[in-house]
């Protein structure tokens, strides 16, 4: 019991330090075409060939998003925390979302953990696609979403 309070502190406490960290490291590039890709992460999100967000127009879309912990519910928090970080570098909230697609290796347990995302979205609703697959990108990983958003003029 003490062992995993301690890797579950270890865990929260990792992915607030790499939240921190990424916040000084977040950069916005245009290119000719007007298309803004977001990094917050850039050193991995380059290596791997990939922007944690995209701006076209009046929409956003928000790569794939995993993160640590030791269950789909405390990984469900952190995804939600993370997505809500990268909507606000573009002044946006919850509100903005218009399309979730949740990846998640066992769809029960999402839907178990329904008022997790009940409250990240609140009274909004936006249009929402749940695919249950094998595996993640990311070793011990449940959950991944991706978000679309709406930039009001």
């Amino acid at each position: 019991m003490k062992t995993s309070i301690i890797a579950t502190l270890f865990l929260i406490l990792t992915s607030n330090v790499l939240l921190a960290q990424q916040a000084p490291q977040a950069e916005k590039k245009q290119d000719k075409h007007g298309i803004e890709r977001y990094y917050d992460g850039p050193k991995i999100q380059k290596a791997w060939t990939y922007a944690q967000a995209v701006k076209v127009g009046n929409m956003l879309y928000i790569s794939g998003t995993a993160a640590p912990g030791k269950d789909l519910n405390e990984q469900l928090k952190h995804v939600y925390a993370r997505i809500k970080h990268t909507l606000k570098a573009y002044q946006l909230d919850q509100s903005h979302v218009v399309k979730e697609t949740v990846y998640t290796r066992d769809i029960d347990a999402m839907s178990l953990a329904q008022p997790i995302r009940a409250e990240f979205y609140g009274e909004h609703h936006p249009a929402s696609t749940w695919v249950q697959i094998d595996r993640l990108l990311e070793e011990g990983a449940w959950v991944e979403i991706e978000i679309v958003a709406f930039i009001p003029d």
